[in-house]
């Protein structure tokens, strides 16, 4: 019924460090991610091909939002089969200065380029759904993923 939003529950605490943002466990938010995952994607070509590189990320209980980033990326990287060296920072580093921010790319508001579109599980009753999750490139095109994304 088109895209959800699965967005990990935090305990807000006022303004904190990154590294500080505890995820809130009280809710059965990675189970629900899970199911929810499964619900639009057990029917796509590579479901089962790559559902035992993600579903450990949801059986583990994770403290902080950091923790569960660092190993989706891992996870997402070793499926792509792509080496991308990056480090925890233990300082602020201002990223405007050397003309490195690069957060204004990744603005889910801003839609201005344009996408190729790829077969969705859906593909049959909705147009083609930009700007989803990895998980739908990877679930849909499989070994195709990194291909497609170096000719982005």
């Amino acid at each position: 019924n088109g895209p959800l939003n699965l967005i990990v529950p935090i305990v807000h605490n006022g303004k904190q460090h990154m590294k500080d943002v505890r995820i809130s466990n009280q809710e059965k938010w990675q189970s629900i991610h899970w199911k929810s995952i499964v619900s639009s994607y057990r029917n796509s070509p590579y479901f089962e091909f790559y559902e035992l590189d993600i579903r450990p990320l949801y059986l583990r209980q994770y403290d902080y939002l950091v923790d569960f980033n660092f190993d989706i990326l891992h996870s997402i990287q070793s499926i792509l089969d792509i080496e991308i060296i990056h480090e925890k920072s233990f300082e602020y580093i201002d990223a405007t200065r050397n003309n490195q921010d690069l957060r204004s790319c990744f603005n889910a508001k801003n839609r201005k380029r344009e996408v190729k579109p790829y077969v969705q599980v859906f593909a049959g009753k909705m147009d083609f759904e930009q700007d989803l999750s990895i998980l739908d490139l990877i679930f849909n095109t499989g070994p195709e993923a990194s291909i497609y994304l170096k000719q982005m």
